[in-house]
């Protein structure tokens, strides 16, 4: 061949190899553009004239690693490392595709294969760092990202070992990793998400909210950070901000089943049951590409509809998702949800050993907590006490300074609990504690100052629904009953709406509008389906006062409340109840005989109630029931506050905070 041959050969070459180019930068134009078809028919177009072009191979496993096909993008860099099995590109992506895959200990070959070849290469050691963050091997992973921190990749490194930080509790230093960061890079905003995580995880709300709106100033449509958002919401109290959140994002984002399961959870949250039933029982035939992420995905939502039933005392249903959830993936905190249930399905005793079993096995403060409120629900407030105190020094320590100040409470330490629950209450962002302050000011007759508390609440919290509840009885009971109607109103397409109605109820009786008052009564009482249901409305609800008028409504009203409680108890309903105030009805008679003997005036006792309506003690000389397993002739009395007249009696439970020191009414 001449010199002049040669040289046309090689400037059409050239030009060939010009074309390929062009057509190659066209195809990674169309896949950026998420074209894929395009791109597809391009790279068949081509390798139909040059089947073993590796560039073209490479972009269309690419495509489909993209497109979540993962087994096709794993077999196409697999045959282009068996013409060259020194490509790092082709392993590094091969490497994630694994990782896809859940083939976890491939991955992690391929990405030390990668680093033996090329000791350099940062983008193979930082995944690599994350695929052992994923198997929570952190050790390893922070090994390897420390030797990241010198090089280009040191803000990556930072930002991995601060969420390591962050998984092992570190919150200093996970803070200060991310502050590092910021401080060279000020705009990014995948710090900014991870430091706003990490102050709600703390309960520093503010600052998690001040990262979340830098974020969305920045780029309003972020999901993450509106989600995130989401979740602060529902964190401070405001579930229907949060929930109203969740549903644009849904919106959005119709064929995300991770934002759906949140959603699901966000309407229980709302006590919105049906539309959280749906969500869930929708996600039940999920498939993911992978059978661990489907199952993953599964236990999620059967451990929500468990908590779903459990909310709605389903318990039966509650009971199996969960078991089916355990199956897969038995785990303590399955086992406490499991004994909480046995609680509610008023098995005691058998909880009580269960708890107890576990606090040995796992000693573990969220079992503890439970068990040392089970103890008080058995009359062992001492043992109840020395529980909560030995938690004062772990993550549930606020919490059980509360229930010590409950039980300070219910000794009659009022200045003790105050003390306590101002402690919780300016210790914790949340209202925990704050309720229990109202109360406090409440027996000590201070209206104003728990008033005063209440609005402050409610000026951090404007959705708190039981702050609204416990300000509307307040200003029941210093006569200002528009401003509690207009407090119970906006309660009435809330979680607290069956409250709301009863508490309308008792204005509607004090203002003699019987009518009124059946057609509420009517709506609550029907309701009352559950032996829990009915206890918490017995408690303090069903406190009417039964005075014999000439107005028909109110005869009504009478006769229709107390015969159907008394109807509920003969069916079994109170029977269910009892027991799960560890309380056995022997003779029902009692209730009925009592009644009619003291529909008088019972003067010279103290009330211990920390409701509108007081509680006393009677001992009736005759045995009526069992109390913790002991007979008893002591009998509670819900009396009516301003007429005195007995409305309401059952044998006495330390679950109504009942105290040794108070006065009790002989009865001969």
């Amino acid at each position: 061949m001449t010199e002049m041959e040669k040289a046309n050969t090689l400037f059409i070459g050239g030009e060939i190899m010009e074309d390929f180019n062009n057509e190659l930068s066209n195809i990674k134009n169309l896949i950026r553009k998420s074209q894929f078809d395009k791109a597809i028919n391009k790279i068949l177009e081509l390798t139909a004239n040059d089947p073993y072009n590796y560039q073209l191979w490479f972009e269309l496993a690419k495509i489909k690693f993209i497109q979540k096909k993962y087994k096709e993008a794993k077999q196409l860099f697999l045959e282009i490392l068996s013409h060259n099995n020194l490509d790092t590109y082709a392993m590094f992506e091969l490497a994630k595709v694994n990782a896809c895959l859940e083939e976890q200990e491939e991955s992690e070959n391929e990405f030390l294969g990668i680093i033996s070849i090329s000791p350099d290469d940062k983008f193979a050691r930082l995944e690599l760092a994350k695929l052992l963050i994923s198997e929570e091997r952190y050790f390893e992973a922070k090994q390897l990202l420390k030797k990241l921190l010198h090089t280009k990749s040191h803000k990556y490194a930072k930002l991995e070992l601060g969420k390591i930080y962050v998984l092992e509790n570190k919150i200093y230093k996970a803070k200060r990793k991310f502050e590092e960061i910021l401080f060279n890079f000020p705009d990014d905003n995948y710090t900014k998400l991870e430091l706003a995580k990490l102050y709600m995880k703390i309960g520093k709300f503010d600052k998690a909210s001040k990262y979340i709106e830098e974020i969305l100033t920045s780029n309003p449509n972020d999901l993450y950070a509106l989600l995130e958002k989401s979740k602060l919401y529902a964190l401070k109290g405001e579930k229907r901000k949060s929930n109203e959140l969740l549903i644009e994002c849904s919106k959005k984002n119709p064929n995300d089943k991770y934002i759906k399961l949140r959603l699901g959870k966000s309407y229980i949250d709302n006590g919105k049951y049906s539309l959280a039933s749906n969500i869930l029982m929708e996600l039940l035939n999920t498939e993911f590409d992978t059978k661990k992420k489907t199952d993953d995905f599964l236990l999620d939502v059967k451990t929500e509809l468990s908590f779903l039933y459990y909310k709605m005392g389903k318990y039966s249903l509650a009971r199996k998702y969960l078991n089916e959830k355990n199956l897969l993936a038995p785990d303590k905190h399955s086992e406490l949800r499991l004994i909480k249930i046995d609680i509610k399905e008023n098995k005691i005793t058998e909880a009580t050993e269960k708890l107890e079993e576990m606090v040995k096995k796992y000693d573990d403060a969220n079992f503890k907590y439970e068990l040392g409120r089970i103890y008080i629900k058995n009359g062992k407030i001492k043992e109840a006490q020395s529980i909560f105190e030995s938690l004062l020094n772990t993550d549930r320590a606020l919490y059980a300074k509360n229930e010590i100040a409950k039980i300070y409470m219910n000794k009659g330490l009022l200045e003790d609990a105050l003390n306590l629950f101002n402690e919780v209450s300016n210790a914790s962002d949340m209202e925990l504690g704050t309720i229990e302050i109202v109360k406090t000011y409440v027996d000590k007759g201070d209206m104003d100052k728990a008033i005063d508390k209440l609005n402050k609440l409610l000026l951090k919290f404007p959705n708190d629904n039981y702050a609204k509840l416990e300000l509307g009885r307040i200003l029941v009971k210093q006569g200002k009953q528009e401003e509690a109607i207009d407090i119970f109103d906006d309660l009435l397409f809330t979680d607290k709406e069956e409250a709301a109605i009863t508490e309308l109820m008792f204005i509607d009786i004090e203002n003699k509008n019987y009518k009124s008052a059946l057609c509420k009564l009517n709506k609550i009482y029907d309701r009352l389906d559950r032996a829990e249901q009915i206890k918490n409305f017995i408690n303090y609800k069903l406190n009417l006062p039964f005075n014999k008028t000439n107005d028909y409504y109110s005869n009504q009203l009478v006769n229709y409340s107390y015969n159907s409680f008394i109807m509920k108890m003969n069916q079994n309903n109170f029977n269910n109840y009892s027991e799960a105030s560890n309380t056995e009805f022997i003779n029902q008679d009692i209730i009925i005989s009592l009644y009619n003997k003291f529909s008088k005036k019972i003067e010279n006792l103290n009330p211990i109630s920390r409701s509108i309506y007081n509680r006393y003690i009677i001992d009736t000389g005759t045995i009526v029931g069992k109390t913790n397993g002991k007979e008893t002739s002591k009998i509670m009395v819900v009396t009516y506050v301003d007429s005195y007249d007995i409305l309401l009696f059952y044998p006495v439970s330390m679950e109504y905070g009942v105290s040794t020191n108070n006065k009790k009414l002989i009865l001969n």
